[in-house]
């Protein structure tokens, strides 16, 4: 999986938005949204990434969690050593 993002208030259209939800549900990624001030002109935007993860969690496509179940699912799923924070190895 690799990680992403989309700017919902930015230049996209909602076509746009649409399918990069789209296509990190296909990748299996990680993947974010910023808004930084909802208006007229992105709020169509907005409500297009809205309804699009709606969609895809509606047909069991995607999970929507929070950064701290997003911690927590890493933690139990990790390959990686697992080691308290702020311990250094030797």
């Amino acid at each position: 999986t690799h990680p992403a993002a989309i700017q919902t208030d930015g230049a996209v259209t909602e076509a746009e938005v649409r399918a990069f939800v789209q296509e990190q549900v296909r990748c299996g990624a990680m993947f974010s949204n910023y808004h930084h001030a909802l208006t007229n002109a992105n709020g169509l935007v907005l409500n297009a990434y809205l309804d699009e993860l709606r969609i895809q969690q509606d047909a069991g496509a995607l999970d929507i969690v929070t950064p701290t179940e997003l911690v927590e699912y890493g933690r139990n799923f990790s390959v990686l050593p697992q080691m308290p924070l702020g311990v250094v190895p030797a």
